[in-house]
Parts: structure tokens; sequence; C-alpha cells
């Protein structure tokens, strides 16, 4: 038991470390960030899940994009139809989307593999983006994502979190503590229609 904790705490050491040198958690509020580090982690004492949150790079452009198209594909098919999935998912790369993808988001990865997605505007509050896989759902990847995404949030002094729900994860986004209900028109970038229910979240 003594030796399971010392490899656990070792691995708690260099874990931190890396993320400092990702730029997920800043030196200078290391202390304070040590009480969260269950958003980067789902750590049990043997070590079994992992899933660690790290900013997105221009090397992984195309990486986001995959893993969006294949969430909305899968996830939204239900509820639009084939037309509107197939011009929502239709992105070109250009310098426009690459810098938002560098700038704002974040990827989370399992087992050193890409399995989701999540975005946040550190100056309005606005999620984008959040998306997993469709054979990662289930596992609270995306829940993780919106939990590290509010942490960065409250770092930099926001106080309230916004975004625009597809229909078909209204519940989901319920769940973790976002209101809304009322549906309107949102105009994807790739120029598609879709009802939408715009949310937001307290985090004062």
């Amino acid at each position: 038991m003594i030796g399971m904790l010392i490899i656990e705490l070792l691995c708690r050491e260099i874990e931190l470390f890396l993320l400092i040198q990702n730029h997920v958690i800043d030196s200078k509020n290391l202390v304070d960030e040590l009480n969260h580090t269950t958003i980067i982690r789902d750590r049990t004492i043997n070590m079994k899940s992992q899933l660690i949150i790290r900013k997105a790079s221009i090397a992984d452009v195309e990486t986001v994009l995959a893993i969006r198209k294949e969430a909305i594909l899968s996830g939204c098919k239900s509820t639009y139809s084939a037309s509107q999935l197939a011009k929502w998912t239709n992105f070109t790369v250009n310098d426009v989307i690459t810098d938002m993808i560098v700038d704002s988001f974040y990827i989370s990865e399992y087992k050193n593999t890409p399995v989701g997605t999540g975005a946040v505007d550190l100056t309005s509050g606005q999620i984008d983006g959040v998306f997993v896989l469709p054979a990662h759902t289930g596992n609270g990847f995306a829940r993780q994502m919106l939990t590290f995404l509010e942490m960065l949030a409250k770092k930099h002094g926001l106080k309230r979190l916004m975004l625009e729900s597809t229909l078909n994860a209204v519940s989901a986004y319920h769940a973790c503590g976002f209101e809304g209900e009322t549906q309107q028109n949102y105009v994807s970038p790739t120029g598609v229609t879709l009802r939408c229910v715009p949310m937001q979240k307290d985090i004062s």
C-alpha cells in the first residue's frame, strides 16, 4: 500500500510538471490548482482511468475538426437533417479557423489518444466546440472538459459562461449547471442555420 502511494505521488508530481510546461496550470498558482487536479485526471489508486487536457496547437487543427465532424455526424443525426449535418461539418481549414483553434481550443487525451475538444473565450465566457468521439461517449469526458473550461474562466475573473446547445445536448448541459430552454436559430460558421438553445451558467 505504501509503495502504491509513493508511485501515486510521483505520478502526480510528473503530471503537474507536464501541465505547467503545457500552460494548463500556471506555476504561480500551483498550490491553488492542486485542489483541481481531478479536472485534468480522473484519478483512481490503480491509475486505470486517465484524462489529460492540454492546449491545442497548430498541429492539432485537423484533429480538432475531425473530432468535431465525427461527433456531430453521430450525436446529432436524429436531431438535424442529413443536408444540415453535411453543410455543418464541411469546414475548410483557413487562417481564421486555424487561429481560432490555436487561440481558444483544448484537447482531451485518453491513453495518449485525442478523444475530445472544447474551447472558451476568456474575454466573453463563450463556450464552444465541446465534442467527444462517439467511441468515448458516456465516460464523463465532456463533463470534465466543461469543468476544466470553467476553472480557466474563473481564473481569468469571469462570472458567467454562455453557449449555444444543440437540441440533443440540452439535458446534458442542464446536468452541468447550465440554464436555458428557449430555442432560437443559430447560424454556424459554415453558413447552415440550426435550431439551438442559448444557455448560461453563473460561476461567480
